[in-house]
């Protein structure tokens, strides 16, 4: 077991605590930046400045965000934000 925790280089033996405050910023989640919106073709093409974050959207009357995948129309309005696991989500951007 022992030479496995070392081969795997496994962390259970530090406190979460610890833990989590290695891996945040200066204490605290880093927060995605706003989205950028490029209105191309009568569509709404959803941008984030961070590659890897995943960018979702919602129309007012709903409460389920849903993942974006294409761009949207022009004739719907919707905020839209960008997430990432450990961090903290975007501000949510509103286009009407």
């Amino acid at each position: 077991m022992k030479d496995w925790i070392k081969d795997t280089k496994d962390l259970g033996e530090y406190p979460e605590k610890e833990l989590i405050d290695h891996w945040l910023v200066d204490g605290g989640q880093p927060q995605l930046p706003p989205l950028e919106m490029e209105d191309k073709n009568d569509s709404i093409h959803l941008i984030s400045k961070k590659s890897d974050a995943t960018i979702v959207w919602k129309q007012a009357q709903d409460s389920a965000w849903t993942v974006d995948g294409e761009p949207l129309p022009t004739t719907i309005s919707f905020e839209a934000k960008a997430e990432r696991i450990g961090y903290s989500d975007s501000a949510v951007s509103r286009f009407e």
